[in-house]
């Protein structure tokens, strides 16, 4: 992981790489874990996190019980679907020829 990487990054942010540049369950439940703390959800005040349908989001067995004991509901979209379903990547976010403008 390059340190510039962090350039810019708001107090308190953290960084973790795994060696094959993919999503690992372990670097999942140690971002999990940081945002349990930066959410700071209550029973009276859940808060709601939707990954998409990758398999470190959704079999991790150390983030479902995390998400159990810390008020983190998890709704996750279908595998390889993200792109299509959500809708800052088709729009705000997407390519050029991506983006849905309104109609009149």
């Amino acid at each position: 992981m390059k340190q510039e990487l962090m350039n810019g990054t708001p107090p308190g942010a953290i960084h973790v790489c795994h060696p094959w540049g993919w999503i690992q369950s372990e670097v999942f439940t140690q971002w999990f874990l940081h945002f349990i703390k930066s959410m700071k959800s209550t029973k009276q005040d859940p808060c709601i996190l939707v990954p998409d349908g990758h398999y470190p989001h959704t079999r991790n067995l150390d983030v479902i019980t995390l998400h159990r004991e810390s008020h983190v509901d998890i709704i996750c979209l279908p595998p390889n679907n993200s792109h299509k379903m959500q809708q800052l990547d088709k729009s705000f976010h997407g390519a050029p020829e991506n983006i849905l403008l309104p109609t009149s």
